[in-house]
């Protein structure tokens, strides 16, 4: 998630300052488009938000047991991909990897765009069938130009690839696909400085990705009166023509006529702390959740928040930034990212973790901590109780539940 991070931190201190301005729910437009009033904006509803802090458990046990290797010569790797327990995928810095053999051994692709781009975002609706984002990224949201994103596709799992779209001074945060032809692809165009803004988009392919096409405007038209900027972090495919969007502020929005519409599902969810909602999805029984992270000099914290009929149970982790989070059940939950070194305050120096949750976020439990290493950065599932992660140093871990379940 490192596409959005210095976004979303940049927004979230500067909603500390709008706290009485912001918007805390929406009606659905009536006409296809339409952008509403600003009246109308203000009259949206706010949802209850019960926030819960959070501990780290001090047992020894795990549930989990951690297989580390360090196969692939990188620096770093940002995405990890499994379709069943013998192939998958991980990408690096230009480059991509794949195994057909559960891990044992891994083959370098070159996917034939910039070096320095980072494979940041990958998946495959069947063996064959596969999308990847390569990624420039700035180091300063200032120098957005630095910015450039291509969107790859594969025939052949993953032996070759070609580029379906290439867009620069841009960022993509998230691609999902709703079947083997419909996809949904995320993210920011930045257009200028002194403010920095941008256009948000919203792609949407109904044939493999052979067309592309920008949905936002309706979306964008609605959220023009909102006093900040903010981009859509995640977007989840929910049927033919159907998704819903999130913003950094924990809104969403849906659409069911593949972006020719769109209504609000809820008010803000974090008004409290301003954690970045980062990531949305359903539980394995169909509970809505979001989840994200804030790391300032201020504070750093992981969240997990639950929808409870017309309520939100939002539950924080200090000293912990998460970088990706799993349901693997309605109560289970994993998470990768980074800790400061107590849980406490704000620290440059970081340890990578996994965490664990069985109790739908009421407590957590490191299953994997590396103070040689500074963040875990993706999560893949194979099922429930077997999940690859990767991270800085080229790290690949295996982990396998030590309790299986069912």
């Amino acid at each position: 998630m490192r596409s959005t991070g210095y976004v979303c931190v940049f927004l979230c201190a500067l909603c500390a300052s709008c706290m009485n301005t912001r918007l805390d729910g929406a009606a659905a437009s009536k006409t296809p488009g339409a952008p509403e009033r600003s009246d109308q904006m203000n009259e949206r509803r706010r949802e209850e938000v019960i926030h819960v802090k959070t501990v780290l458990s001090k047992a020894e046990l795990s549930s989990w047991k951690v297989d580390e290797t360090r196969p692939i010569d990188q620096k770093a790797l940002r995405s990890v991909f499994f379709i069943d327990e013998m192939h998958g995928w991980v990408g690096g810095t230009g480059t991509l990897y794949r195994t057909v053999d559960g891990g044992k051994t891994w083959l370098g692709v070159d996917i034939g765009v910039s070096k320095a781009a980072f494979v940041t975002k990958f998946l495959f609706t069947n063996l064959a069938e596969g999308w990847a984002v390569a990624q420039e990224e700035s180091s300063d949201p200032l120098t957005y130009h630095d910015n450039h994103f291509w969107l790859l596709r594969t025939g052949d799992g993953g032996r070759t690839w070609t580029t379906q779209l290439d867009s620069e001074d841009s960022v993509v945060n998230q691609i999902r696909f709703a079947n083997e032809r419909e996809g949904w692809l995320v993210g920011i165009k930045y257009t200028g400085l002194k403010p920095l803004r941008g256009h948000d988009f919203i792609f949407h392919t109904v044939d493999l990705g052979k067309h592309w096409l920008d949905v936002s405007e309706p979306l964008n038209r609605m959220l023009n009166d909102m006093p900040i900027k903010v981009e859509f972090t995640d977007i989840m495919p929910e049927g033919p023509q159907t998704a819903s969007v999130l913003l950094p502020t924990g809104s969403v929005f849906k659409t069911d006529d593949a972006g020719l519409s769109w209504r609000q599902q809820n008010g803000i969810i974090d008004d409290f702390t301003y954690v970045c909602s980062c990531q949305i999805g359903v539980t394995d029984n169909q509970r809505v959740w979001v989840g994200g992270w804030k790391d300032d000099r201020k504070s750093v914290l992981g969240m997990v928040a639950l929808k409870e009929g017309d309520s939100w149970k939002e539950y924080l982790l200090a000293g912990v930034s998460f970088s990706d989070i799993l349901f693997l059940s309605r109560d289970r939950i994993l998470t990768c990212g980074s800790t400061t070194p107590n849980q406490q305050g704000y620290t440059e120096k970081r340890q990578a973790v996994v965490s664990y949750s069985s109790d739908g976020g009421a407590t957590w439990s490191f299953v994997y901590r590396n103070p040689k290493a500074s963040k875990i950065s993706a999560l893949a599932v194979v099922d429930r109780d077997h999940i690859w992660a990767v991270g800085d140093g080229g790290l690949i871990l295996r982990l396998t539940a030590t309790t299986v379940t069912h």
